[in-house]
This record gives structure tokens, C-alpha cells and sequence, in this order.
């Protein structure tokens, strides 16, 4: 029982970081963008299924693109937010950010 009880807690504790994890990894679980390969093309592009749109990986070292959690739009890489939204960059698409403005002192939508 108490082993149980063990990796039960263990769990619970480590579940948070294994979310973020993921999330960083694949995106939320509330988005409608897809990651496909494009034979003819040879590479990876991102497909947004209920509009059709597609995305090939962003410059800057083929990063997959910032996609806003609040409303699954594209945030281009020298964007400070989601302008389709209003929505500040998320704290993983901060990590994709390439614009002229620091964003340190700017509103953080987690």
C-alpha cells in the first residue's frame, strides 16, 4: 500500500511538468494544426484541418511555427502577439519570438 501510495504521489507531483512537456513538444491539446510530411517537398509542414491552411517550418532553424493558444492562429516570428487575437505570446512561443521589441516586461498569457 504504501508503494502505491509512493508512486502515486510521485506521479501527481511530476504530472504538471510532463503537460508542459509535452506541450512543448506537440502544441495544446486544443489545437487544429497537424504536423505532416510533404513527400514531393521532402519536409515537414503544419496543416490546420477545419481551414485548410498550411505552414511549412518558420526560418530560423526550421523551428515549428508559434501557433496562439487562444485563438490557433499563426503568431509570425517577429510578432510580440498574436494580432488576430490581441492575445500576448504564451511563455512557449516567447521561446520562438525574433522581433526588435523585448518582451521581458510585457504580458505573459500562460
Amino acid at each position: 500500500r504504501d508503494l502505491f501510495e509512493d508512486l502515486q504521489t510521485s506521479f501527481n507531483s511530476n504530472w504538471p511538468a510532463f503537460v508542459d512537456s509535452y506541450e512543448d513538444r506537440f502544441g495544446p491539446a486544443t489545437t487544429c494544426w497537424e504536423k505532416l510530411y510533404d513527400a514531393d517537398q521532402k519536409m515537414n509542414f503544419y496543416f490546420q484541418w477545419q481551414t485548410a491552411e498550411r505552414c511549412y517550418d518558420q526560418q530560423l532553424g526550421n523551428c515549428p511555427p508559434a501557433i496562439c493558444e487562444v485563438c490557433d492562429c499563426i503568431i509570425e516570428l517577429t510578432d510580440y502577439k498574436c494580432f488576430n487575437c490581441d492575445a500576448p505570446r504564451s511563455k512557449r512561443n516567447r521561446k520562438k519570438y525574433r522581433g526588435r521589441i523585448s518582451l521581458e516586461n510585457m504580458e505573459v498569457d500562460v
